[in-house]
């Protein structure tokens, strides 16, 4: 009895450590799948990582390059601007003394045309004071000679009109009386408001009494009261009728 008790421990004691190792087996076997399935990720994540990195490494070098290239440029632009200044600076400088010279010509120039015109003023009022003083001095010939001069070279001048008057003075006095009232009455055409305006009318009105040409005397007498009511010559005029 106690055999048979001891044979079927046994079985029961085989049976169970039968079941456990099939148990443990299929532990193992679950754990071995985990662990080979976590070594695959990993491996995975390994390639992935490798990928990455050498990816990454790639850009870097690419960058690497391409900044190298990029300064590369930079550097010959520098080179080349470098040399473009200097070129420039040259031209620069040449141009500046170009420009130096040509001012100093320019200064002199305007040195020079200072002097003549400084040299023909005086030569202009040289000839108008030179007729003044012929004509003052009574050499009425001469001083018709040097205003008609004046007149031609200077006709644009203050003094053109007064030399005009002073011809006509001047004619005047040789008694030319027809020259004389010609440029009596240029003069008043072209200068209605001149300075001596009112003694062109007075001189006409007197050319008219000597020719006896009453009509015309007293018309130009009457334009003299009328545009003249205070000069010298209208108070002349009427002092001389008064006698």
């Amino acid at each position: 009895m106690k055999r048979v008790l001891f044979l079927g421990l046994i079985g029961l004691l085989t049976v169970s450590c039968s079941q456990m190792t099939v148990l443990r087996t299929r532990e193992l076997t679950e754990v071995q799948v985990r662990v080979d399935s976590l070594r695959a990720e990993m491996i995975a994540f390994d390639e992935k990582w490798q990928k990455a990195r050498e990816e990454e490494s790639r850009k870097e070098e690419r960058s690497r390059v391409a900044t190298e290239l990029m300064l590369s440029r930079i550097s010959e632009m520098i080179m080349q601007l470098s040399g473009n200044v200097a070129e420039s600076q040259s031209h620069l400088s040449e141009i500046s003394r170009r420009t130096d010279l040509i001012s100093a010509q320019m200064a002199e120039r305007a040195r020079q045309d200072s002097l003549m015109a400084t040299i023909q003023e005086f030569e202009r009022s040289d000839l108008f004071n030179l007729a003044r003083a012929n004509f003052d001095k009574g050499n009425f010939t001469l001083a018709i000679r040097d205003f008609t001069d004046y007149i031609e070279r200077y006709p644009e001048t203050t003094e053109a009109e007064y030399a005009l008057f002073f011809k006509a003075e001047s004619h005047f006095a040789l008694d030319s009386l027809d020259i004389a009232e010609t440029l009596y009455k240029q003069y008043f055409s072209e200068h209605r408001e001149g300075r001596f305006a009112c003694s062109a009318l007075y001189k006409l009105g007197l050319i008219y009494e000597k020719q006896g040409r009453t009509r015309s005397r007293d018309a130009v007498w009457g334009q003299l009261e009328r545009q003249c009511p205070e000069s010298i010559e209208f108070r002349l005029l009427q002092e001389n009728h008064r006698r």
